[in-house]
């Protein structure tokens, strides 16, 4: 079972032991960084629950991964209908699902679609989800569909071929977003068996300086070596190289690259293109490259064609020392 949130996002979620309902998080607020476009006021129902997915690479990971959509992206059109969602850190929960089960029990209900849609409907486990719940699908991919595609259609006609490819496309949509929901919150704490996975080694460092070095997940944040096949690597990121200070984005659309801290000002910028430098900021596009003083913290943030604001990395405690997977 899974669960994926921003950085900042899944900061909060370790630090307070808790996945919230939408409604329970914007209650709260604290900084919520929201990922999910304009598909996120569709359903209120949705909101009601701490919501989770059978599987990584759905649908909306594939839109909402990294920094979405480019300009030269060829479903960048649908990415701007659903309001250039974006996850630019993504991090991923993993839960045994006999756990979750075990320790929300009267809680937990299964959808048969994704929940920001009109039509999915809510069963609480038993017959009924049974009968509902698509369980061919669900974990199929792009090459399955289009191998069961071709077994289906055994001599060549494009037409037909389209028309069958599409409704199983549209099937694996979906089947592949059906959700598992626990009413309000989901503690963390009493699954045994929690992992948290990010997809390379700057978000772990990032994430254990803000949960602290001596929380008790921090050892659990593992980055995705490819086997465990949880992150799509194709959308546009923020790159950030630690050894040289370099800041970078493929992103295509209207952004700033902003560096804080409270020595930016005596900050030697070497290469890239900035557009200000003040005593405690400096805004760049593109890419950056700086030269610091020896143990300075220090925020990375990147700054949308919307103006929302991202935290990308964090330094504020450059005493932590991670070497593989040992923190000191």
């Amino acid at each position: 079972m899974y669960h994926f949130a921003h950085l900042t996002n899944a900061a909060d979620i370790i630090r307070s032991g808790k996945i919230l309902s939408r409604h329970k998080a914007e209650v709260l607020k604290n900084g919520f960084s929201n990922a999910a476009g304009n598909v996120v006021a569709r359903r209120d129902e949705a909101h009601n629950y701490a919501r989770f997915y059978f599987r990584p690479q759905t649908p909306t990971q594939f839109y909402n991964e990294m920094l979405g959509m480019n300009e030269s992206d060829p479903y960048y059109q649908r990415a701007l209908l659903l309001g250039s969602p974006k996850c630019p850190v993504p991090v991923f929960f993993r839960f045994p699902l006999s756990e979750v089960l075990d320790t929300n029990a009267g809680r937990c209900n299964v959808s048969d679609g994704n929940m920001q849609t009109n039509w999915a409907q809510v069963f609480p486990i038993g017959p009924e989800l049974f009968q509902n719940f698509d369980f061919n699908f669900l974990y199929k991919t792009f090459e399955d569909i289009l191998q069961l595609t071709k077994t289906e259609v055994s001599n060549y006609d494009r037409a037909y071929f389209r028309q069958i490819l599409n409704g199983f496309l549209q099937r694996l949509q979906s089947a592949s977003q059906q959700e598992f929901l626990v009413k309000d919150y989901f503690e963390l704490e009493k699954i045994a068996g929690i992992e948290i996975i990010v997809p390379n080694e700057n978000a772990r460092r990032a994430l254990i300086q803000m949960i602290g070095s001596d929380h008790i997940f921090a050892e659990r944040i593992q980055i995705d070596n490819g086997w465990l096949n949880i992150f799509h690597y194709k959308n546009a990121a923020v790159n950030f190289d630690g050894e040289q200070l370099t800041f970078k984005t493929t992103y295509s659309r209207p952004h700033e690259l902003i560096f804080e801290s409270q020595s930016a000002g005596e900050t030697e910028i070497t290469d890239g293109f900035p557009l200000k430098q003040s005593s405690q900021q400096v805004t760049a596009m593109k890419h950056i490259s700086l030269r610091l003083k020896p143990n300075i913290p220090f925020t990375l943030k990147f700054r949308d064609e919307k103006r929302q604001e991202w935290v990308i990395f964090e330094n504020q405690n450059p005493q932590i020392a991670i070497y593989g997977d040992h923190i000191y």
